[in-house]
């Protein structure tokens, strides 16, 4: 899932606000249980991979971004909506699609070029992937659920990860982690065109990151997506 605050406003670009932001997540995941795999906060907007459970993605959003905007708002000496409308939410396929989305999330501030070499990264607290490398992660931060995706074929997950983020090339257009590269609508299995989800919102029921099996399978099994609507 991803939310972006509303125009001009960068909320997290200091660290007190984003400590502050990280608390609330922190209690949003044991509110909720939800398990949050990878995770960036950027200035303006926050990445987060999470894992579903009984509670869906709007509870979870809900006990996060409410709570850090009045918080914010209270200290800030401002009102009003402090994020831009309802979260983004993607379902992603299990294999090289989380893989690559674990990859773009944890990679974020080098891509904005807020910081230039995965050394740096590796000291810098707004990400997850701090925690992984220092072995100290987020109490929050579930590393064993991110590993497992990571293990496939019995290979070390930590070397595997620190292999994939060395690596550094998506085998997948990065500009997909943020739309999907399918989208599950009233017709069916639809290839995404980039256009914002909430201006089809008649017409679709969300966006998904994997193949067309995957997506096809998420349909005849009426699985329930956390997270998007559904006519």
């Amino acid at each position: 899932m991803m939310c972006r605050a509303v125009d001009g406003c960068a909320p997290f670009i200091d660290m007190y606000n984003a400590s502050s932001f990280l608390e609330c997540l922190g209690r949003g995941v044991d509110k909720t249980g939800i398990h949050v795999l990878a995770w960036a906060v950027m200035p303006n907007h926050v990445h987060l991979m999470v894992r579903c459970g009984e509670v869906g993605l709007d509870s979870f959003s809900r006990s996060v971004l409410v709570s850090f905007a009045m918080r914010y708002n209270k200290g800030n000496g401002r009102r009003g909506h402090l994020f831009q409308g309802r979260f983004r939410s993607i379902l992603v396929e299990e294999g090289r699609y989380a893989r690559e989305l674990i990859r773009y999330i944890h990679l974020n501030p080098i891509r904005a070029g807020m910081l230039d070499t995965l050394d740096a990264l590796a000291s810098y607290p707004l990400t997850g992937h701090r925690g992984i490398v220092e072995g100290c992660p987020e109490k929050w931060h579930d590393v064993d659920s991110l590993f497992a995706l990571l293990s496939d074929g019995g290979d070390d997950a930590g070397r595997v990860y620190d292999s994939m983020l060395r690596d550094g090339h998506s085998e997948i257009d990065t500009s997909m982690m943020r739309t999907g590269n399918l989208i599950l609508g009233k017709s069916g299995v639809e290839e995404a065109s980039g256009e914002p989800l909430s201006s089809r919102r008649y017409e679709c029921w969300g966006a998904v990151l994997g193949s067309k099996q995957f997506a096809l399978s998420t349909i005849d099994s009426s699985v329930h997506l956390s997270g998007v609507r559904t006519p």
